[in-house]
């Protein structure tokens, strides 16, 4: 939830990260929000909840940014 506090609401936001088990290593992903796509995934990992659960509580609460891309890089 920590993303919440340094989005703005009227900016678009891009995150990139690291990944596992979506591709060869060295392979670039891009996923966007709002997507229907990114709302199933699911992580397994170090942080507390989910990026997509993340999003989700900031759009119920009207803090999440209008629009995101998020580029992953497979590890």
């Amino acid at each position: 939830i920590d993303l919440l506090d340094v989005m703005e609401v009227d900016q678009p936001v891009v995150i990139c990260d690291a990944c596992v088990g979506t591709g060869s290593i060295g392979s670039v992903h891009r996923l966007t929000w709002p997507s229907d796509n990114l709302a199933y995934q699911r992580t397994m990992g170090s942080h507390e909840l989910s990026f997509p659960e993340v999003m989700q509580i900031g759009s119920q609460v009207g803090i999440a940014p209008q629009s995101l891309q998020i580029w992953m890089v497979q590890v």
